[in-house]
């Protein structure tokens, strides 16, 4: 059966973003974006967060999702090669040996292709090459079963990045023509008559939201506006729940925002309006997802429908159906349709601003959704949507000790740099992600597919506001404004210490140092998660230099903070000197600079990897303490409540060895609850183990002769609940052994490879025979992989007849860190086991040891 995947529950991208401009429009002033696109360009990446209203990011926009999109090739220790694919390996093929090649690689390594420029550029993407995909994509569409099996996915996902480089570095990749339009066409018009397109389902879904971004990629819009029509049609309950196919029915009105770009588009909807009939109805039909997850597809189809507006043919046929939305939505009932028709009438028809109601609307809505303006100095003023008088000032008292402690870091003397009027800051606050993403774009023009931004504007101009835009972290037990601290670095950052605009900061390798301060003022020396990376030692300091705003979000937050704060801890002459070339706005000077000595802190930055702690704290990745995950004992009860998507109870219970049966329970009070459960690692919707997934809030998960170890309890609301009662119990096993009669080692067969192998520093693709082992040495990081063939259901990786202590983290198609993995245990001594059943097929799968053990053994079998 398939799971019941019902509403976005997890918490928004974590991230922020620094971006230029008072009102930060990306296509003309005032121009309204629904999907945070640029004007024409191919959509680079899609975001598999589900609370995001679009699930699109600008290319300058990266965020640490449910997954990380784009996770570079890790830096072993050594500048060892890793056993995964790169741009050369692309580069080096054509024809079906290319194709043969994309179809097995994994995701994040075909997503690492969209920042190609140069000769590789050339070399993967000329028409050539695009040609000989598409034409794999038409064969495979041929026998397309409704899932990735055949590794469509990745070849759609070329496509789009072909698409994507070539429209930015045309000279470098070359022109496309009718050749490849012939092809692109044949393979998207074979994929839509695959009897396996009508199909419902999470496996589907991920696939289809790929293939009908391509349609924009492609520049097929109207070709398939009949496809567009089709998922407005079709969508009904069964695509509510699930996840993937919500984001395949929001991927068309990508088709429609960026159709109206391209003539045959015009003159299409020009002759036939039925696309637009059909947005009508959709939000007519499911406006029940009012209040669910869900609503930001009924905001972006209201939109759309604005959007043709824009069409003077079209005026007389569109003003009557936006104004039913106005007249039928409001603030109270879908705040986000009527917001967004409004902001379509208002920009395309305002001089019928009157017939709509809408005249000045802007205004009228700042002022009731922002009422609060609260001042906490001569420089920041705080406006509001909802704060009491306590919750003001013990912002405004974070805010002056922050800068307080930035001041001193810095060694400003509070004196701005030259030309720089920001003399204030106005720190907007909305009362929740939703509300941020339903309102800020409208009033400020801003991205909101991210935890907040600041908007520096032009820093020259006296009449210039600079603004954070930020919400209330309602998944915390506590009142708290998320990232405030780190926003606020920015702030002072650009005021202090960098001369000129964002747009001549990002002239130069700055992003280490802009995003890396936030983190490093913020949290100073507690952050734990920086440091369990740092154990890793992924990145050379060179590598996180050149940092930029395509590197994934622990690459630009977390090892930027480590970059900073080593650069302060052992080189704080040279922190004076890029100073002074920021402070002078001589960009071009710090990088000659930087360059000339690159790679000089390698080696010592390696070194001190493994020594850098995080002495106080938790190392939350928020401008606050994280709650420590409450522990749960045997017999314990809980009562708890959960007021939206981002209010996650979270427990945890630690399972002695021998435990016979695990037994966690939620029952009574209001609402929808979902319980989730998950070994060893913390639980989100996306990564679990076990959840019931019915209606109701009765739900019990057994687990019979559960793993020792600490398991991860969530419980999610699919509506709003209150009064729960989670319950936890174990039941223990007499004799000690389990389900094994006596206590007898369940990994006796494992074999002591180490007896008869020399020990292996890096374990390469074992995949050659169905039991593989291999001896792991142990005084250092040790990588590894292998590949999972088509058919395998089963796959137990078994470790054992070592000593010492060490950490054993697996992870699904790309390589686990010690703060990003999907599965952990610790080894040396003991015999242990991980089971993971149902393993992608035809997949890589990766796992590193970590240093402090000998002579261990690891196996895998697969059944």
């Amino acid at each position: 059966m398939e799971d019941r995947m019902r509403k976005l529950l997890i918490p928004i991208v974590l991230t922020s973003l620094l971006a230029s401009g008072v009102n930060a429009q990306p296509i003309e002033a005032g121009h309204p974006e629904p999907f945070n696109l640029e004007e024409k360009p191919p959509i680079k990446l899609l975001l598999k967060n589900p609370q995001q209203p679009s699930f699109l990011v600008n290319p300058v926009q990266q965020s640490n999702i449910l997954q990380q999109i784009t996770p570079q090739a890790l830096q072993l220790n050594s500048a060892q090669a890793v056993a995964s694919c790169n741009s050369d390996d692309f580069a080096s093929r054509s024809g079906s040996d290319l194709t043969d090649f994309i179809r097995q690689a994994p995701i994040d390594c075909v997503n690492d292709l969209f920042s190609l420029s140069g000769m590789m550029a050339y070399q993967v993407f000329r028409e050539s090459q695009m040609v000989s995909v598409a034409n794999s994509m038409a064969q495979q569409s041929l026998s397309y079963q409704g899932n990735n099996d055949q590794g469509i996915e990745q070849l759609v996902l070329f496509l789009r990045a072909g698409y994507y480089v070539q429209f930015y570095k045309a000279d470098d990749v070359g022109q496309y023509g009718g050749n490849l339009k012939n092809s692109i066409r044949q393979a998207l018009d074979n994929y839509f008559a695959s009897d396996s397109y009508p199909l419902v389902n999470d496996d589907h879904g991920n696939v289809l939201r790929e293939a009908i971004i391509l349609i924009d990629s492609s520049g097929e819009n109207a070709r398939y506006l009949f496809i567009v029509k089709d998922m407005l049609a079709r969508f009904n309950q069964q695509f509510a729940d699930s996840w993937y196919m919500r984001a395949a029915t929001n991927s068309v009105f990508t088709v429609l925002f960026r159709g109206h770009y391209n003539d045959d588009f015009k003159t299409k909807i020009f002759s036939d309006q039925s696309v637009i009939n059909s947005l009508q109805q959709f939000i007519a039909t499911h406006n029940n997802m009012i209040g669910s997850d869900g609503e930001f597809l009924l905001n972006n189809a209201a939109r759309e429908l604005g959007r043709f507006l824009k069409h003077y043919q079209l005026k007389s046929m569109l003003r009557p159906m936006v104004k039913s939305l106005l007249d039928n939505y409001s603030f109270a009932n879908g705040p986000g349709i009527w917001v967004g028709a409004a902001e379509m009438a208002d920009y395309y028809d305002s001089s019928q601003c009157n017939y709509y109601g809408v005249c000045n609307f802007k205004q009228q809505l700042a002022a009731q959704i922002l009422p609060i303006n609260h001042s906490c100095s001569n420089s920041v003023v705080i406006r509001a949507q909802q704060m009491t008088s306590q919750q003001l000032s013990d912002s405004c008292d974070e805010l002056v000790a922050q800068g307080d402690y930035f001041h001193n870091k810095l060694q400003t003397g509070q004196q701005p740099v030259a030309g720089d009027m920001n003399s204030s800051l106005e720190v907007v606050v909305f009362n929740s992600a939703d509300d941020y993403q339903t309102y800020s774009g409208t009033l400020f023009g801003n991205y909101t597919n991210n935890g907040g931004i600041y908007l520096e504007g032009t820093p020259s101009d006296a009449n210039n506001q600079a603004r954070f835009i930020a919400y209330e972290a309602t998944w915390l037990p506590d009142f708290q404004v998320w990232n405030l601290r780190h926003e606020y670095v920015h702030y002072l950052d650009g005021r202090f210490n960098m001369k000129g605009g964002f747009s001549d900061y990002l002239t130069a390798d700055t992003i280490w140092w802009l995003e890396g301060l936030g983190e490093y003022i913020d949290k100073k020396n507690f952050n734990d998660t920086a440091i369990d990376l740092a154990r890793t030692r992924e990145f050379g300091l060179s590598s996180i230099f050149k940092n930029d705003y395509n590197s994934d979000s622990d690459r630009v937050y977390r090892w930027g903070y480590l970059a900073v704060r080593f650069m302060f801890e052992r080189h704080p002459d040279v922190v004076n000197q890029i100073l002074g070339y920021f402070r002078n706005g001589d960009y071009a000077g710090y990088n000659n600079y930087l360059n000339a000595r690159l790679t000089n802190y390698d080696s010592e930055w390696m070194d001190w990897l493994l020594e850098v702690e995080s002495t106080v704290g938790d190392g939350s990745d928020n401008n606050g303490e994280n709650p420590a995950i409450e522990v749960l004992n045997d017999g314990d009860m809980r009562v708890i409540s959960s007021a939206s998507s981002l209010e996650l109870p979270e427990f945890k219970v630690v399972v002695p060895q021998g435990t016979q049966q695990l037994v966690i329970h939620i029952e009574s009070g209001t609402g929808d609850a979902d319980l989730y459960l998950r070994h060893n690692a913390q639980v989100t919707v996306d990564q679990w183990d076990y959840r019931p997934w019915i209606n109701g809030n009765n739900e019990t998960i057994t687990v019979d002769n559960p793993a020792a170890g600490e398991w991860f309890i969530m419980v999610a609301p699919y509506n709003p609940f209150t009064n729960v009662q989670l319950s936890v119990s174990l039941t223990k096993d007499d004799n000690g052994g389990g389900d094994n009669n006596g206590g007898d080692d369940p990994l006796a067969e494992l074999p002591n490879v180490c007896a008869t192998q020399d020990s292996k520093t890096f374990i390469p693709k074992l995949q050659n025979e169905q039991d593989m082992a291999a001896c792991v040495a142990g005084n250092q990081i040790v990588y590894g992989y292998f590949f999972v063939p088509m058919g395998v259901d089963k796959v137990t990786i078994k470790i054992g007849h070592g000593s010492g202590n060490a950490g054993f983290y697996y992870k699904d198609q790309s390589y686990p860190s010690t703060a990003n993995y999907d599965e952990h245990m610790n080894v040396g001594g003991a015999n242990e086991e991980v089971i993971l059943n149902d393993p992608s097929n035809y997949r890589y799968h990766y796992f590193l040891f970590t240093a402090g053990h000998q002579n261990t053994s690891i196996q895998i079998i697969m059944e």
